[in-house]
């Protein structure tokens, strides 16, 4: 499983890319109550972040898939026949998952970058304060 983001200031990022690793056929079945409905499961490389599920299912909807998907912890969960599981839907999803890994890296760079210009803006404040305070005589 991978780290999720984690912003560190004055370090790089960690934001790890997400992969698709195989199709699990064990975890793999058809949907109750349906005849050709599966829920076909494929293990990813690591649980992802809220943000970066969000953004995979945006960018899924502009696809032009038919087919529903689900994160589910370290699982993407394909809602298909089990005969349109293809290389080409294998495909689009693989793209979709770069795709989303582009958008995430640019959100948690530009989150590490806001984290840090929070940070020194509350230092310099910070230095204000002392700096009144130190001038000030007490008796």
């Amino acid at each position: 499983m991978t780290a999720p983001l984690i912003p560190r200031t004055g370090s790089a990022f960690i934001a790890p890319d997400i992969h698709i690793l195989r199709m699990n056929t064990d975890k793999t079945r058809r949907w109750v109550g349906s005849n050709t409905e599966y829920q076909i499961f494929f293990e990813i490389s690591g649980t992802p972040t809220p943000e970066w599920r969000a953004i995979f299912i945006d960018a899924w909807k502009k696809s032009g898939s038919v087919h529903h998907t689900d994160l589910d912890g370290p699982f993407l969960v394909l809602f298909s026949p089990i005969e349109e599981m293809t290389q080409e839907v294998l495909t689009l999803l693989e793209n979709t998952f770069a795709t989303t890994n582009e958008v995430y890296h640019r959100f948690a760079s530009d989150e590490v970058k806001e984290a840090a210009r929070r940070e020194k803006a509350w230092s310099d404040e910070r230095k204000t304060v002392e700096a009144v305070a130190a001038a000030l005589h007490f008796r």
